[in-house]
């Protein structure tokens, strides 16, 4: 309970009353380095397969339609979540124990420099790759319409109030669901299945999810909508409600997997 206090303490801080940068001012060179991460995320997703059928010819023969569909964007996005993970627990730590910021805020340059190319480009490679085709030929419409928003939230983030920076690392730090439920699923497609390390991969991201994208995603999406901060975004702060809709909606989905998982007997 100390925690959150400390985590809903630096939520009610005043806002920085000093000039701070847009995050295109800190990130010149951001349309060429996230082109240039798009180029690698995509191309890695491509030659997947490739790499697989070379290396494990065996193992990915046996994998379904679906699975071989599935494994290039899931392999592929572990590069990009141990990247960006580590980076938004750091900034996300740094930026809840200063108690006010009356003597300055935590120096985010590298963060936007390094760290906002690379999740733009995966977005956008993982939109190409996974979400696409997952509307046009699965009927699943809710990956490409979280990542056209969560594309299209860049504009604001980029462009809108700097003193915004400082909710970033609340959004990034999201991934580190990806993170498990990635290693929970490679791990079964290796046929690891039935091991512990799987189940206990599976409960963590329920857990994350539902501190991360649950709880904090609402509290830090409804203090921007509210915030003068969040009128100033113009019409892309109404961006925020239909994802966080999104999040409340996986959430649901995983409440009735983990029910069917460990004998709740709940319907999907």
């Amino acid at each position: 309970m100390d925690a959150f206090r400390i985590y809903v303490r630096a939520l009610q801080r005043d806002p920085p009353t000093f000039p701070v940068p847009r995050g295109i001012d800190a990130v010149p060179g951001f349309f060429k380095d996230c082109a240039i991460w798009t180029v690698f995320f995509t191309g890695l997703m491509l030659l997947a397969p490739r790499m697989a059928k070379t290396f494990a010819p065996s193992w990915y023969k046996q994998l379904d339609s679906r699975k071989k569909a599935e494994f290039p964007p899931y392999a592929v996005s572990m590069i990009h979540h141990v990247i960006v993970v580590p980076y938004g627990w750091y900034y996300f730590f740094q930026d809840i124990i200063i108690p006010s910021y009356s003597n300055g805020m935590v120096d985010y340059s590298h963060f936007l420099e390094f760290l906002t190319p690379i999740l733009g480009a995966f977005v956008v490679a993982d939109t190409l790759c996974y979400a696409l085709p997952e509307s046009v030929f699965h009927n699943h419409h809710e990956y490409l319409i979280h990542h056209v928003l969560a594309i299209l939230l860049f504009v604001p983030c980029l462009y809108g109030p700097g003193a915004l920076v400082r909710y970033y690392p609340h959004l990034v730090i999201c991934e580190t669901t990806n993170l498990l439920f990635n290693i929970a699923w490679l791990l079964r497609l290796a046929g690891y299945r039935t091991s512990p390390v799987v189940t206990i991969c599976e409960v963590l991201f329920a857990i994350v999810f539902f501190f991360t994208r649950f709880v904090n995603l609402t509290i830090v999406f409804a203090k921007i909508f509210l915030s003068e901060e969040g009128l100033a975004m113009g019409p892309f702060r109404y961006l925020l409600p239909p994802i966080l809709i999104l999040q409340w909606y996986w959430m649901w989905k995983i409440v009735q997997a983990l029910l069917r998982k460990f004998g709740g007997g709940a319907s999907s």
